[in-house]
């Protein structure tokens, strides 16, 4: 053995990092960081942050700078000027220089690095998408990474392709106005420079002329001619601006490849009615001016004619002569951008005759019966037509409806019927009334329109037709004419020669099949009989109205209709025309029929309805059910710390529609389920008869993150199983499944609270104020405490509540934020466009704890509104920060005007008037004068035309804005105005409104509208249903009247029906523009909120329209009334002084109905929390009411028949029936001292279910904390099933005098600290107190000292009044800190001091916390054998070591396997938890029973605390367990690790085994998941898959789910599987009873593989002799393994991992059962205090010592038999300065930076108090693939982390981005004493930066240890920073 330890492996006293260069880019650029690190300190920490004085580095070639000292060993050099591009520097240390401890520092080479080369860093072709642009006159911009001008680049490029083609470049300058982008400007290599460390801005300075330094626009000087691959190649040598630095190779960039002009296709076009064309497509565009002659066409036609459409050529004449023509297109042919057709091209081309067809205007729809009773059919082809209708009555239209759904193929509810057919006309009812044969003589290819006159067919006219629709048909008069229904038939027969059509042939059809005949049929109704509806789940209320007047048809008799026409329900109209008719399944159709009128819908889902998107409703696209479970869930706060105990509360209803009653009692449950939605708690739930339930339990002690609390009902989900549809699923879990989520985290509670307020801003205000206050939760005022603002001013537009279809400010581009606010719609680009700025400010609160800061804020560019946001970071005399953020708008002016929104697309010639508002900043129409001006302008593109040397012509594009109109408009007396939009040409049209309010203060208004061409007008979206409803008041009471505004200029008969579930009422009014207002009655079933419709029909008679026809006008708006009447009333009577700590507070309550009636067995749930704990997230006070009586959605759905009606106007009417060919279809034809305080409790009492008495009161009795505080004491009530309420009140918790001391949050050995503490006069005396500070306990070692000899002082208060006591304190050991204070009166002014006020003007409290070694301690172990010889137990022992501070530790054991006990250490110490190292940690646990007699540690845990430590590992495990079964790396991974989750499953199945609660869900999820991964595993060659293979079938076999299949499949691979594998496999084997393991062990097959296990430590021993001990612990080959494992012991007696460590103690274990030494040994142990004699009993537990290290030490041992002790030492090294440790390659260097208020750093020289620390992190690795890193920075103990996840807790925006949630990061830890971050994988070698922020919150000296990253798999690769001290 070695005689001394290595020594922390060589971490302190090995080798060091040599001076190196960190440079933070790849190659150098402007932005490069550049860093010289030495080996440890060369600067006093006064000289951090000043320049070097002395020279330290030699650039060659030179590169001026400046040195700066970052940190004591690390210097930053500043260089004047940018890096030269494409230059290679030398980097040297020189001068003469040397480390504080005065090492010399070597001097010599550094590194050599280059800078980027000159290189074009952006490129792009400019106009690429205009429309004219073409690839032959491509202009490219060049933005270089360095300056470069035109003239000395010009020579370097030109355009190339293939086959040599070479044109020559012009090169200019680039500029804005010809690049239009602001993104394509950049930044030049010295802007770049210039910028460093800035944030990125948007430039506002860009103009037209404004030059891109580093820009080159390059244009061939004649257009491309055609050739493959064009390029712009830039030449080797192309120089910079400065000549000194040129290209280093040709570079290019490409166009593409340019053809020649090529015919695409060249067609004989027929379109009916028009005359025969020929069309040429070509492959580019065509200039309109082609000359004709290049064309030809044989035989020439008459009347020719060319036309050039885009890269279309159209030539039409009279091609009705001939069916065959020759085209013929010459050569010379050329393109708009020049390029020839270069070569004859003639096709002979024949025009076919179109199919023909025959259409109709309507399948089954109606028409008015007053309006023109005409009937259009459109044919094109035929000879002739012959007619047949049927009129239909009665139940005949009923089965004619249902026997068309085959013709149409739409079934009952939607469902696709097929095939589908002709109806045969036989087997329809009813009377045929026409019969025609109807000839046509039409041209061929005409159509030939016809047109029924349904007054001549009912008339029985023998020619009920005409031929031809009118060229200008006449509208008609409506007017009452009678009603009919007919079926129509109509049979077409083609012309003669029409051949079938090649796309209509079937296998029979030969080349001469002529065309099939046409057939279409249709159902159409005469009538006068309008329908609407409202529909909800088993009705609708159905409205009827003459479609002539739009009045309500009383006595309607509306009846429904089953299959085969069998009638079901009949109900009649009333005077308002309404009807409520069931809606059941076996319905089919809805007739109306009044009189001798008739009409039939159909009546299911396919019903009609009007999507209630389109209004400003509540709605839902799957609709809610009518009846459901509801659940409030509570818990008394949001924010755990891990470990405390939640109370939660939940209150059970079921809502019916609006009502709210009892839910039936069934079994439930609570879930809770941890971040990784790993179940954690599952208990049985009982809901008391009152319908409440409530439940406490305690959170894991080491998870943290979401958590979610569930109460579901288990029997209802089991339903799920049998459930396929999407929608039931999801309807059962609703109802079913009620969660929580609560956030667990480890948080410093808000000590006090801050408030501020920003006065109204003034319009158009150049400054705000702010008022700001401070205050304690007990009362006091944060008195001088220290404040800083932040101020952000951001332009903003104006959404008035009332005119959200108006747009206000600034709308030239889109505004985002405009469709959030209003719709609720929001982008994933929305980033923010608008302009904003920031500034900060400082200051100090008065001894009242207040401020008030004057705010200035900067001019505006654009008159728009502006939102000012200031965060506020307030800093108490403890030095705790808190913040808090405050908005306020400021308006530019006095009056926006705002116009309205287009929801249209528009087209050249439009006239479309936009209304025109003033608005006042409160959101109300401006009632007074505003005159302004509305210009409306054009964004135009010229087109500048350039010719080429081959005759042709290139085209490119120049933008700017033409101004249109300006027009001078007047609003007044509130109301609007119009504005003509009348747009003569397409482009992007800009309308801007600008004018001054009658203060001169400019307010402005500007929009973009694009205008499309007539040609180009692809949709159109009309509002014109839409009637626009605004109520007068947010929210009502119930007994008030709802006066509702019709916005929508609109007269007639309106419905009015108000809703939610169902239609509640209805009543008809008669609207007029001139009084455009609703009067809405409310009550208390309107709660809490109901929706109003006003559907106004306009009959045909008043239709405005040229073709009159009914017209629908809809509307809805929201109505919230408030519940009053199910509102409890309740009161919380608490002292309203406040009371003391630990004092039993009784608190009273009452619940009283609304009608003031106490509320009687009502249940009331109490309880009272820390403000200062909910605080900290934020915690909502329960609300039920608001809860079970949430706005509802809308459920009822409107409809109407309108849209079932053909369209009056011709042009309206689409012809789509075209019907079948005969023989088609798609088928066939179907006074004591003062208590010590040390109670801190959040919960101070909780009271869930108590019960109120006959007069409606509730007492309870809480005994409070010791928190000085305010506490929020929370009451929430349910009485009956639909009533609720909850109020609040406020406890504070204080004493007359009060101290808060700040006690750190831990310390290290040697620190000195000022301890302080705040002393508050909270009393009406003013008088002197006595302050005593005690550092330690009595009779204790003392781990703290006060460092001078005051242990009190004595402070004079004011009554109110508060001073801080500050007493020095000296770290002196490690061990728990125990701070006490005592403060006592000394004497009073003016009051006689009792012993009573004594005692009440005095407090205690104290403080604990832990103290800390800050480097790392030396360790070292030795096992001596014994025997009956003296054994020198310190022989080996490093003397350093042993004459050092610590203990030396001798445990004594009869058998060797007390070995285990290094193991046991390492693992109980580590400090991490990934999955593998928390399975680890397990195994000493798990090996508790077996090595109990042998490991002294285990003696001291009883089996409670064995099973309690287990099932900690499990919780913590099963966080990590993944969706799919497997495990994750750390808790809430997503991805398994296919070698941890075996692992994993192993430790739950062996804690499980030992008595820890383990869900049977987990293991068979993981055995479902091991099993997924092993299935094709033998196609894998990887002997790491195959031992993850191995292990997984092992932990299958024991979980019993029979791997034989998997063991045989490995076993014939055994040249593949390494020794870990075969003993996994051997295991396996065992376990399952498969064959033989022992074979599988002495198996001599040889491995044949390479070994690509990535783990550089293996556990190949260990798992030998866990095989053998298992398989055979008698055997020969467990002692030999046995003895191999502990040889591969380090010198600290384990096994250097926890992966190994863990094997190992489980194969001891293992061993150890089927082993035990049964003979007592005597071992006499000698010391300075003489000798002692020790028996070793067999089984009984080891026997331990432990010495001081004193330096005169001596101990020596024998044993009658054979005996082992083991020797462990532990010496804490001299606290000195670490020097940084680099190890293979491996560094990491630290930073500390002050943030700044601006957001910049700068280096952290010595720390004040309330700085914000930026802490960076700089790790180095030497390889690519670096696994399973952990990077540890300890604090000192000055600073405490910011966690950014706490709003009121978190730095400030400015302070920047950390890496807490950077994705690479797999897991992060930020502590109390340090930060930790794990990486599972980092995949490139290079540096790494990890960042994260503290503050710097207490005064001393403090030691910082060295950061340190290790390898977690390899802790011999580890790394250790420089330790700094503050």
């Amino acid at each position: 053995m070695r005689p001394t330890a290595v020594l922390l492996a060589g971490l302190v006293t090995g080798a060091t990092a040599a001076p190196r260069l960190h440079v933070s880019t790849t190659s150098l650029t402007p932005e490069s960081t550049i860093e010289l690190v030495l080996d440890r300190a060369a600067a006093d920490s006064d000289r951090i942050g000043k320049e070097a004085k002395t020279a330290w580095l030699d650039i060659q070639p030179a590169w001026t700078g400046t040195l700066f000292w970052k940190e004591a060993n690390v210097l930053e050099f500043r260089p004047a000027g940018p890096p030269a591009l494409g230059t290679t520097y030398t980097f040297k240390l020189t001068g003469k220089h040397a480390h504080l401890d005065g090492s010399v520092i070597p001097v010599g080479e550094l590194t050599k690095l280059s800078s980027e080369p000159f290189q074009v860093d952006y490129a792009a072709l400019l106009d690429r998408y205009v429309e004219d642009w073409s690839p032959r006159t491509a202009a490219f911009f060049l933005r270089f990474n360095g300056d470069v001008t035109p003239d000395k680049a010009a020579p370097f490029l030109f355009y190339e392709a293939e086959g040599g083609k070479r044109v020559a470049a012009k090169t200019e300058r680039a500029t804005f106005g010809r690049l239009k982008q602001p993104g394509y400007m950049g930044v030049s290599w010295t802007e770049r420079f210039a910028n460093r460390g800035k944030a990125a801005t948007p430039r506002t300075d860009l103009k037209a002329d404004t030059e891109l330094p580093n820009g080159l626009i390059v244009t061939p000087l004649q257009p491309l001619p055609a050739g493959e691959n064009w390029r712009l190649s830039m030449l080797a040598g192309l120089p910079d601006a400065s000549g000194k630095v040129k290209f280093g190779a040709d570079a290019t960039r490409h166009i593409g490849t340019i053809e020649q002009l090529k015919v695409a296709s060249l067609n004989a076009r027929v379109v009916a009615d028009e005359p025969r064309r020929i069309v040429v497509d070509l492959n580019a565009k065509m200039p309109v001016d082609l000359p004709p002659s290049l064309v030809k066409v044989e035989p020439q036609p008459k009347d020719l004619r060319m036309e050039v459409r885009r890269d279309q050529i159209h030539l039409i004449g009279d091609f009705s002569g001939e069916n065959t023509w020759k085209v013929t297109l010459d050569p010379a042919l050329t393109s708009q951008d020049g390029r020839a057709l270069g070569q004859q091209v003639t096709r002979q081309l024949t025009f076919t005759p179109l199919k023909p067809e025959l259409a109709l205007p309507s399948q089954d729809e109606s028409q008015l019966a007053s309006g023109n009773r005409k009937y259009r059919v459109q044919t094109v082809n035929l000879a002739s037509v012959k007619v047949r209708v049927k009129r239909l009555t009665g139940a005949e239209l009923i089965r004619a409806q249902q026997g068309y759904r085959h013709y149409t193929g739409m079934g009952h509810d939607g469902k696709a019927i097929k095939p589908t057919h002709v109806i045969p006309y036989e087997m329809l009812g009813g009377e045929t009334i026409a019969d025609l044969e109807i000839p046509f003589d039409t041209a061929l290819d005409t159509t030939q329109p016809l047109v029924l006159d349904w007054d001549k067919v009912l008339a029985g006219d023998a020619k009920p037709y005409t031929l031809g629709f009118p060229k200008d048909p006449e509208p008609v008069t409506p007017e009452a004419k009678a009603p009919a229904a007919f079926f129509v038939e109509i049979l077409g027969t083609p012309k003669d020669g029409i051949r079938l059509a090649r796309e209509d042939r079937t296998d029979s059809d030969g080349d001469s099949a002529t065309a099939k005949s046409p057939v279409v049929q249709a159902l159409v109704q005469l009538t006068d009989i309008g329908l609407a509806w409202k529909i909800i789940d088993g009705e609708a209320r159905v409205f009827a109205f003459s479609c002539l007047t739009g009045k309500p048809l009383p006595d309607v008799e509306l009846a429904t209709y089953g299959e085969d026409a069998k009638g079901l329900q009949q109900v009649k109209t009333g005077a308002d025309g309404m009807a409520v008719m069931p809606r059941e399944k076996a319905a089919r159709h809805l007739e109306a029929k009044l009189g001798n009128d008739r009409y039939s819908v159909a009546y299911d889902s396919t019903l009609p309805t009007i999507g209630l998107w389109r209004f400003p409703v509540r709605y839902s696209w799957e609709q809610t059910p009518l009846e459901m479970r509801r659940v409030f869930l509570f818990t008394d706060r949001s924010l755990y710390r891990p470990g405390e105990t939640v109370h939660l509360k939940g209150i059970v209803r079921h809502q019916d529609g609006n009502d709210i009653k009892a839910d039936a009692v069934k079994p439930a449950q609570l879930v809770v389920t941890d971040p990784k939605n790993k179940e954690i708690l599952r208990r049985d739930i009982s809901v008391s008869p009152a319908g409440g339930f409530d439940a406490s339990f305690e959170l894991p002690g080491e998870t943290t993150g979401y958590h979610q609390v569930t109460f579901e009902y288990p029997d209802e989900l089991a339903k799920l199983e049998e459930v396929e549809n999407w929608s039931e699923r999801s309807r059962i879990q609703q109802n079913a499944t009620f969660s929580l989520g609560i956030r667990v985290e480890e948080f410093r509670r808000n000590a006090f609270e801050v408030t501020q307020k920003i006065d109204k801003p003034e319009i158009g205000a150049k400054t705000v104020t702010l008022d700001l206050k401070a205050a304690y939760y007990q009362g006091q005022p944060v008195a001088k405490g220290e404040v800083e603002t932040f101020t952000t001013v951001e332009e903003t537009n104006f959404y008035p509540e009332k005119f959200r279809d108006y747009l206000f400010g600034d709308h030239r581009t889109q505004d985002f934020s405009y469709w959030y606010h209003y719709f609720g719609y929001r982008w994933d680009d929305d980033n923010g466009s608008r302009r904003s700025e920031s500034e900060s400010s400082k200051g100090q609160l008065t001894e009242g704890g207040e401020m008030r800061v004057a705010l200035k804020l900067p001019d505006p560019e654009f008159p728009m509104a502006r939102e000012v946001s200031v965060s506020s970071e307030v800093t108490d005399a403890n030095r705790q920060t808190l913040n808090e953020r405050t908005q306020a708008v400021v308006h530019p002016a006095s009056v926006y005007v705002g116009i309205s929104r287009l929801d249209r697309l528009v087209r050249a010639g439009d006239r479309i008037p936009l209304g025109i508002v003033a608005v006042k900043p409160d959101g109300e129409a401006f009632d007074g004068e505003v005159k302004f001006s509305a210009k409306l302008s054009r964004e135009v593109n010229d087109q500048v035309r350039l010719a080429n040397e081959e005759g042709g012509t290139a085209v490119r594009n120049e933008s700017r804005r033409e101004e249109l109109s300006t027009t001078e408009l007047v609003l007044s007396g509130g109301k609007g105005t119009e504005f003509l939009l009348a747009p003569q040409q397409p482009g992007l049209h800009q309308i801007e409104l600008r004018g001054t309010d009658a203060a001169g203060n400019a307010f402005a208004t500007v929009t973009s509208i694009h205008v499309y061409g007539g040609d180009e007008y692809p949709w159109a979206y009309e509002e014109g249903v839409r009637i626009k409803l605004v109520p007068e008041k947010k929210v009502y009471l119930p007994g008030e009247t709802a006066r509702v505004l019709v916005l929508s200029p609109i007269e007639g008969s309106a419905l009015v029906t108000v809703e939610r579930e169902k239609v509640l009422r209805s009543f008809m009014i008669d609207l007029k523009a001139d009084k455009p207002v609703i009067d809405i009655p409310l009550g208390d079933d309107d709660a809490p909120n109901a929706y109003v419709s006003v559907l106004v029909i306009k009959g045909a008679q008043d239709s405005g329209r040229q073709f009159k026809e009914p017209q629908l006008r809809l509307g809805y708006c929201e109505l919230t009334v408030e519940n009053r009447r199910d509102k409890l009333g309740v009161t919380l009577n608490v002292p309203k002084d406040s009371v003391l700590p630990g004092q039993e507070v009784e608190l009273v309550g009452s619940v009283l109905l609304a009608d003031g009636k106490p509320a009687a067995n009502a249940e009331v749930t109490l309880y009272a929390e820390d403000e200062g704990t909910l605080a900290v997230m934020g915690y909502e006070t329960p609300d039920p009411m608001a809860h079970f009586y949430d706005p509802r959605s809308l459920r009822v759905d409107c409809g109407t028949t309108l849209g079932h009606f053909v369209a009056e106007s011709p042009e309206e009417q689409s012809f789509y029936n075209k019907g079948f060919f005969i023989g088609g279809g798609d088928g066939e034809y179907g006074s004591m001292p003062p208590a010590l305080r040390r109670d801190f409790n959040p919960c101070a009492g909780w009271q869930p279910a108590l019960t109120t008495d006959a007069s409606g009161k509730f007492t309870a009795t809480f005994k409070m904390p010791d928190t000085l505080t305010r506490y929020r004491v929370i009451a929430v009530a349910h009485h009956g099933t639909s009533r609720f309420g909850h109020t609040k009140a406020d406890l504070v918790v204080n004493k007359p005098l009060m101290v808060e001391p700040q006690a750190p949050r831990f310390a290290n050995e040697g620190d000195s600290l000022d301890i302080r503490a705040l002393v508050q006069n909270a009393s009406e005396y003013n008088g002197t107190w006595k302050i005593t500070f005690t550092p330690n306990p009595p009779a204790s070692d003392p781990v703290a000292v006060l460092a001078g000899a005051e242990t009190e002082k004595t402070l004079t208060l004011a009554a109110g009044g508060s001073a801080t006591v500050i007493f020095p304190v000296d770290f002196k050991n490690t061990g728990e800190a125990v701070f006490t204070w005592k403060a006592e009166p000394v004497s009073l002014d003016g009051a006689e001091l009792t012993p009573v006020l004594a005692t009440r003007l005095a407090d205690r409290v104290e403080s604990r916390f832990q103290v800390q070694y800050p480097v790392p301690l030396l360790r070292q172990m030795n096992l001596v054998k014994l025997d009956n010889k003296d054994a020198n137990l310190l022989k080996g022992l490093d003397p350093a070591l042993l004459g050092g501070r610590g203990n030396l530790e001798l445990e004594l054991s009869r058998s060797r396997l007390s070995e285990a006990a290094g193991s046991v250490d390492y693992l109980l110490q580590y400090p991490y938890g990934c999955v593998e190292q928390t399975t680890s940690s397990m195994m000493p646990w798990l090996a508790v029973e077996q090595l109990r007699g042998v490991v002294p540690s285990f003696a001291k845990y009883s089996p409670q605390e064995v099973k309690k430590a287990l099932q900690k590992g499990v919780n913590r495990l099963l966080t990590m367990q993944t969706s799919d079964g497997g495990f994750g790396y750390w808790p809430g991974d997503r991805e398994a690790v296919p070698w941890a989750s075996a692992y994993a499953g192993l430790g739950l199945i062996l804690a499980k085994e030992a008595g820890a609660e383990v869900p049977e869900a987990a293991i068979a999820s993981l055995a479902g998941h091991l099993e997924s991964g092993l299935r094709g595993i033998g196609a894998t060659n990887s002997p790491y898959e195959l031992e993850n293979a191995c292990r997984a079938t092992w932990i299958l076999a024991m979980v019993e789910r029979q791997p034989a299949a998997y063991i045989n499949a490995l076993k014939n691979r055994m040249a593949d599987l390494t020794p870990r594998s075969r003993c996994l496999l051997a295991l396996a084997a065992e376990a399952s009873g498969t064959g033989d393991p022992r074979a599988i062990l002495r198996d001599k097959t040889k491995f044949r593989l390479k070994d690509d296990g990535w783990m550089s430590i293996q556990n190949d021993h260990a798992l030998s002799l866990l095989a053998w001990s298992a398989v055979d612990s008698e055997s020969a080959e467990a002692t030999t393994a046995l003895d191999r494992m502990i040889q591969e012991r380090n010198p600290y007696g384990h096994w250097q991992t926890t992966w190994v460590n863990g094997w190992s103690l489980l194969a001891l274990a293992t061993y150890a059962e089927n082993h035990d030494e049964s003979t007592p040994a005597t071992v006499t142990l000698t010391s300075a205090d003489g000798p002692q004699t020790i028996t070793l009993e067999p089984g009984k537990p080891a026997v331990s010592f432990s010495f001081p290290l004193d330096g005169k030490l001596a101990l020596s041992a024998t044993s009658d038999q054979t005996a082992y002790v083991r020797v462990k030492l532990a010496s804490k090294p001299a606290i000195a300065p670490q020097k940084p440790v680099a190890k293979n390659g491996m560094e990491i260097t630290r930073f500390y930076e002050r943030v700044k208020s601006d957001g910049t750093t700068e280096p952290l020289e010595a720390a004040k108090l309330g700085d914000l620390v930026k802490v960076t992190l700089q790790v180095a690795l030497p390889t690519n693939d670096s696994r399973y890193l952990v990077v540890e920075d300890h604090l000192p103990s000055i600073f405490e982390a910011v966690n950014n996840d706490f709003a009121s807790q978190a730095a400030n925006p400015n302070a920047g981005r950390t890496s807490e949630n950077d994705w690479a990061i797999s897991h992060s830890e930020l502590r109390s004493d340090r930060a930790v971050f794990f990486y599972d994988r980092i995949w490139r070698a290079g540096r790494t930066e990890i960042t994260y922020l503290a503050r710097c919150t207490m005064e001393g000296k403090a030691v910082a240890p060295p950061a340190k990253v290790e390898s977690m798999y390899d802790p011999n690769n580890t790394a250790l920073s420089a330790s700094r001290e503050f």
